[in-house]
């Protein structure tokens, strides 16, 4: 009995000296950490007239300065995000090209999941003042404002553009994606109009497969207007459609959006 409870307390003790030992190495990291965290803030603020300032040559190295340095993923992800929330073209398009180049080669990464999610947050914003643009158009050609009218907007060929649709394409390397697209008008007899993104002219029915003919926004819904991006799908790539959604549009047009997912082993770059 003696001896047993020898052996428990001597175990105790020894369990109790590796958590200390842990807590201790723990604590060290963690104080280690802040004051990394706290020094590359100080960095950040010292660049902060550069960053906002009116030349954009400046902040431009500026920003690439502080992304080279950033000690981890985390930190180039914060300043990227950073430089896309600014308001300023050039440290947004800056800082689209960065993760672009990041993401590139590794997709597997899981900070490419996130630089995948901010660029689809910035670029549904230029989305947004895309379809406030053509509204505004139609209400000078018309004279009233229809939100049925503006049901989808191209891809513009951005900077922001460009790099979602690269690290897009990386991801559907790696993995399947699923989401709603924008297939285009269709009349009565399901015939699509010009503004159509697959190579199929006819409205097409669940569980068949498609290619798209343009680059296409990839959307957790099928509308335009709500939701969120979940990326853009290049021209040239195959889809299986899942479910069709359609809208009417009146004198028997309709928009119409599928639920696709892509297929990595046939993604095919048209140029």
């Amino acid at each position: 009995m003696v001896k047993n409870l020898s052996i428990f307390t001597a175990s105790v003790v020894s369990l109790s000296g590796a958590f200390q030992a842990w807590s201790s190495v723990r604590i060290t990291q963690a104080l280690e950490e802040a004051r990394r965290t706290q020094a590359f803030s100080r960095q950040i603020l010292d660049q902060m007239d550069n960053l906002t300032g009116e030349n954009e040559t400046k902040g431009k190295v500026a920003l690439v300065g502080l992304y080279v340095i950033a000690a981890n993923e985390k930190d180039k992800l914060n300043i990227a995000n950073i430089a896309l929330q600014s308001g300023k073209n050039s440290l947004r398009d800056a800082a689209a090209f960065l993760l672009k180049q990041e993401c590139k080669e590794t997709p597997q990464l899981s900070t490419c999941k996130t630089a995948l999610e901010l660029l689809a947050r910035t670029e549904d914003i230029n989305v947004q003042k895309q379809i406030r643009k053509e509204e505004q158009k139609n209400v000078a050609a018309n004279g009233f404002r229809s939100e049925d009218q503006v049901v989808n907007v191209q891809v513009q060929a951005s900077p922001v553009a460009l790099a979602l649709e690269e690290i897009t394409t990386a991801k559907i390397a790696e993995s399947d994606l699923q989401g709603w697209i924008y297939i285009g008008k269709a009349d009565a007899s399901g015939n699509l109009k010009e503004d159509r993104t697959i190579s199929t002219r006819t409205k097409p029915a669940p569980n068949s497969d498609v290619t798209t003919t343009t680059s296409v926004y990839l959307r957790d819904q099928g509308t335009i207007r709500s939701g969120s991006s979940l990326g853009i799908i290049p021209r040239g790539q195959a889809l299986k459609v899942f479910a069709v959604s359609s809208s009417p549009l009146g004198e028997g047009i309709e928009a119409v959006w599928a639920k696709v997912t892509t297929r990595r082993s046939s993604l095919q770059r048209v140029p």
